[in-house]
């Protein structure tokens, strides 16, 4: 049994469909389920077989520090590129040929202009200014040479001084800053986003999210979660930020609005968002309190019986809603495609509390008068 709903106050299983247990010969066990938030667990079960959990002693703040360090020594292991020696420009033979063939009469400014660069006698950034060549099929050869034998180097026209000219400028040619944020950007394409693992208990999964989601400044729609867990009952589920920003965790979790009810850790980067669906399972813990009538060979025979044949997972009256009108009746009508009669009785739905009876009465009353439903 659970806490009193009205589905169990009216309800009777024949009506439903539900006539016999799955095992008839196994002893009945009446009892109490989720007495305590604590007696009911889930751990997800992710795509790979892995289960969702954390340790008590986590540290959220450790963990956090761990991964940055690691990024640290990644860095220094693969060296900063913008503390490397800047790229040698290769010019081979055959394209020293084209040069000459192609730009006889500024070829060499050209090939000086390129050992400066890759001696450190000139800046990466300086432009080299060519004259504008008129003929349109040496113009051609001219870019033909940039793009296929010397592609380091971009070219565009430019006047100067009311002359047009052929620009040469260093694909490479940015700053320091630049470098060092290209780099940042790439660790960030690699692992961009964070997952964790998300413990709650005694709250709703998106209202969990939502706390969180202030608490480290990003917006409820940049989390995924496989789909929602149980409000009364402890909880463990994976939760991928995108883009998420690891300071900003670390610092809410100092943060005095902080709710007990929720905790995380296994925090890890990934490639990857988790979307509704990406879970193989559930594994559930449940206590039965309150068991009477019974002796311990039957209720070992029951656990027996379970594990050995397993169970149906949409057994309970909670299946069929709450309404004075249940959701297979209107099922019944769909399948017989008399969508008059659907129609008339989820406009006359309402909780069997008479919450809204009113309402809703009235409500089906004005759109079923003239019975013009097509």
């Amino acid at each position: 049994e659970t806490a009193k709903h009205d589905y169990e106050q009216f309800d009777n299983y024949d009506d439903v469909g539900i006539h016999h247990y799955l095992n008839d010969n196994t002893p009945i066990l009446n009892g109490v389920v989720k007495h305590r938030y604590s007696d009911f667990v889930v751990n997800e079960i992710d795509p790979e077989g892995t289960i969702a959990t954390i340790s008590r002693d986590t540290d959220v703040v450790k963990e956090i520090e761990i991964l940055e360090k690691s990024k640290e020594e990644n860095k220094k292991e693969e060296g900063d590129p913008s503390e490397q020696g800047p790229k040698k420009i290769q010019v081979t033979e055959e394209a020293k040929a084209v040069i000459s063939e192609v730009l006889p009469e500024e070829g060499d400014r050209l090939l000086e202009h390129i050992r400066k660069i890759n001696e450190g006698l000139c800046e990466r950034t300086e432009e080299l200014a060519l004259d504008h060549i008129e003929d349109k099929e040496r113009r051609t050869k001219v870019h033909h040479l940039f793009r296929n034998h010397i592609s380091d180097f971009d070219t565009y026209t430019k006047q100067i001084d009311g002359e047009k000219k052929i620009m040469v400028l260093l694909k490479s040619s940015i700053s320091k800053n630049k470098r060092k944020k290209l780099k940042m950007q790439s660790d960030k394409e690699e692992f961009p986003h964070i997952k964790v693992v998300m413990y709650k208990e005694s709250i709703e999964s998106m209202q969990a999210i939502f706390n969180f989601s202030k608490l480290v400044k990003k917006q409820a729609k940049y989390f995924g979660i496989a789909g929602n867990k149980d409000k009364r009952g402890i909880t463990f589920q994976n939760v991928t930020i995108s883009f998420g920003n690891l300071g900003n965790i670390k610092r809410a979790q100092t943060n005095p609005q902080w709710i007990r009810k929720i905790k995380i850790g296994n925090i890890q980067k990934v490639k990857k968002l988790i979307k509704l669906g990406d879970l193989s399972g559930n594994r559930f813990s449940l206590a039965i309190r309150f068991i009477e009538g019974v002796t311990d060979e039957e209720i070992k025979q029951n656990v027996e019986n379970i594990s050995t044949n397993g169970f149906l997972n949409y057994f309970g009256m909670q299946r069929f809603g709450c309404f004075n009108i249940m959701t297979h009746t209107i099922g019944k009508e769909a399948i017989k495609q008399n969508w008059k009669e659907v129609i008339r009785m989820m406009l006359s739905q309402y909780p069997r509390s008479g919450v809204g009876k009113d309402r809703k009465e009235s409500i089906a009353r004005l759109a079923l008068e003239d019975e013009d439903l097509d």
